[in-house]
């Protein structure tokens, strides 16, 4: 099975054995994830450095698993695949302008495997997702007057903060 395959199959089937284990998904969990981003300034900062806590991530996270290149970039594609098809279901349109803003991270996150990858790369992309979540924090929650984020809703933020960076703007 291809990735993009594999990556839409578990976009579509995910959610379903997630709210079988009582974790909220869909709609649902968009709006409990925005309760802690009410203010402007907040949903703002968030829109702006989400991507870079993303192309972070996606520069770090195949070094956990000890991937080479080739699959890196794999996991890369898969995860995106995975992510903006679930986005997708929710609203198509808001999951259209998710996938194509959360492309610019994946193609630079790639690009950076393909042609300038050493063992630096999975520290620098540590440094960057910590360092704009960080920003996310401090800019957003502290200054923007929000309570900060709160640490059961880790899983929550896994599956929603890249949707809920664009669903703000529509809603």
């Amino acid at each position: 099975m291809s990735i993009l395959l594999l990556g839409i199959s578990i976009g579509i089937f995910l959610p379903f054995i997630l709210s079988s284990n009582d974790i909220l998904i869909g709609i649902d969990a968009v709006n409990y994830y925005g309760e802690v981003h009410t203010s402007y300034l907040n949903s703002m900062v968030h829109t702006i450095f989400m991507p870079f806590t993303i192309y972070g991530m996606l520069l770090w996270i195949p070094k956990v698993f000890n991937l080479n290149i080739n699959n890196s970039i794999k996991l890369q594609n898969l995860l995106y695949a995975s992510y903006m098809t679930h986005y997708f279901i929710l609203n198509y349109k808001i999951g259209l302008l998710t996938s194509l803003y959360y492309y610019i991270p994946l193609y630079y996150a790639s690009k950076k495997y393909l042609l300038e990858y050493n063992n630096y790369i999975p520290i620098k992309g540590f440094f960057i997702s910590f360092m704009s979540l960080t920003i996310q924090e401090v800019f957003g929650h502290w200054l923007g007057g929000d309570n900060p984020s709160r640490v059961e809703a880790i899983p929550n933020a896994i599956l929603y903060a890249m949707y809920y960076s664009v669903h703000h703007l529509f809603v």
